[in-house]
């Protein structure tokens, strides 16, 4: 599905930009979805194609692993994608500190979809769920391939290009964009959420699932709950111009 909404005015600023030339394609999370992110994927190729040259990238909002089953299938992809920005999402820091053995994220790490993670690497789910702490960082140790550990742990908080900046979870509104931590990027919720402050730039985010694309003023939320929905969305920004590429559920795999 693609809406195009033309112009569009943010608060103080009369229109967001992208900077001259450039064409993104920002994609919300896709948790352990490889078959929705191929199916994206395509998608997006086939609005490029039918929209013409632009010096196109992809950026990628954070939280490729865990819910479901293909996480490793998931960043094997996205390693051999060029041309692309990959951010952090806090699902992918959780599972670099559960990784170093810290009890409290392991737990998290756990509940929220890290045995399918685990199982996606080869490791059996109820060896994983009765493992103590220590062994569970053990087996992850020994399942992860080293170049994903490394690509994850290199992966920013944020992006910006012209009258928009790119997040994971969001901004502490009242705050420069220069001076936001990625703990906050990574995992700020309501106080953004419910915030209608001028951040400066337009902040596309995902982290917060919604039924729809959430527009405002100041920030466009983009995780349409990949993982139980079928629809994985990604957003097009050109010039003054932003539209919207996405899985359907009629014809998701």
């Amino acid at each position: 599905m693609r809406r195009g909404l033309g112009r569009s005015r943010v608060t103080g600023v009369e229109c967001a930009y992208l900077l001259p030339g450039q064409r993104v394609y920002a994609i919300g999370d896709i948790h352990g979805r490889y078959d929705l992110l191929e199916d994206l994927l395509g998608r997006i190729d086939a609005d490029r194609r039918e929209r013409g040259p632009a010096a196109t990238s992809l950026v990628f909002l954070g939280d490729y692993i865990n819910r479901g089953a293909q996480s490793s299938s998931v960043i094997d992809r996205l390693m051999g994608l060029t041309d692309a920005v990959f951010l952090m999402g806090n699902h992918e820091e959780l599972l670099l500190r559960a990784l170093s053995g810290e009890r409290r994220a392991m737990g998290i790490f756990a509940r929220i979809g890290g045995v399918r993670t685990m199982a996606s690497y080869g490791v059996d789910a109820a060896r994983f769920m009765s493992a103590t702490i220590e062994e569970k960082a053990v087996l992850m140790s020994g399942a992860i391939p080293s170049d994903h550990v490394e690509w994850l742990r290199q992966l920013p908080p944020c992006y910006m290009n012209g009258d928009y900046m790119f997040v994971h979870a969001g901004i502490l509104p009242g705050q420069p964009v220069e001076n936001q931590t990625p703990e906050v990027m990574r995992w700020i919720r309501d106080d953004f959420l419910d915030s209608t402050a001028d951040h400066g730039k337009v902040i596309v985010h995902g982290h917060s699932v919604m039924r729809e694309i959430d527009e405002r003023p100041n920030r466009i939320g983009i995780d349409t709950g990949a993982f139980f929905s079928e629809i994985l969305t990604a957003i097009a920004l050109e010039h003054d111009q932003r539209w919207y590429v996405q899985t359907s559920p009629a014809t998701a795999s």
